[in-house]
């Protein structure tokens, strides 16, 4: 089965990140961030703070933090736990107003090309807008959400293309997983944010059940 995890990330939005704070004396400071892990690749600007380490890579701009693992497994969510989870407490006042947790999974079918596969999974004959692209090289994708793990379900899924530098270009269905939550303004959200960042294993795996489940589809 080609399906493969690409991308994982949580990320908190707010209305502003003090930057002048969040210097490399602080995140020291508060524990946050290890000398090693300041041993990588860094850069601390009045627009951005950008950290890549060996297991994860952290971005920070005036309205939004960025922080994607990369460790495999289950650990991945008890090092979010400590380092983003860590990063809002230290910052209790600052006006979060969101947070999400992104998976992005790619597929590759086996029997049936994406062009055939997305037709059968999301061509509607009576929908006016499909009669319009019902040509033999339409490819079709869908949007769908839900509540979930307290957090609205946004998935997204589309035919890709990946051009390198071979002749043949790989196509693929990509599926794209944003679970999110608006949050309280005060203290609260700080709570939200660890008990949203405390499902990020559920959320994983939800999502790669259900790129599974369109795996299994691959022989329709």
């Amino acid at each position: 089965m080609s399906l493969r995890l690409t991308e994982a990330n949580t990320v908190v939005v707010a209305r502003n990140f003090n930057l002048t704070v969040v210097n490399q004396a602080w995140l020291l400071k508060t524990g946050i961030l290890t000398q090693e892990e300041m041993d990588g690749e860094y850069a601390f600007t009045t627009l951005f703070t950008q950290i890549n380490s060996k297991e994860f890579a952290f971005l920070l701009s005036p309205e939004r933090l960025q922080f994607a693992p990369k460790i495999a497994g289950e650990k991945q969510q008890e090092l979010i736990l400590r380092k983003v989870g860590k990063f809002v407490e230290a910052l209790p006042h600052t006006p979060y107003v969101a947070i999400g947790m992104n998976f992005s999974v790619q597929y590759q079918p086996k029997e049936l090309d994406v062009k055939d596969m997305t037709r059968r999974l999301f061509f509607v004959p009576e929908s006016p807008l499909h009669q319009e692209f019902d040509t033999p090289d339409a490819r079709f994708g869908g949007y769908m959400s839900m509540d979930a793990l307290g957090c609205r379900l946004k998935m997204e899924v589309k035919p890709t293309v990946q051009v390198g530098g071979s002749d043949n270009p790989r196509h693929f269905i990509s599926l794209d997983f944003n679970f999110h939550q608006d949050l309280e303004q005060g203290e609260v959200a700080v709570k939200d944010i660890e008990k949203t960042l405390n499902k990020w294993n559920e959320a994983k795996e939800m999502s790669i059940d259900v790129a599974k489940k369109l795996a299994g589809r691959d022989r329709i």
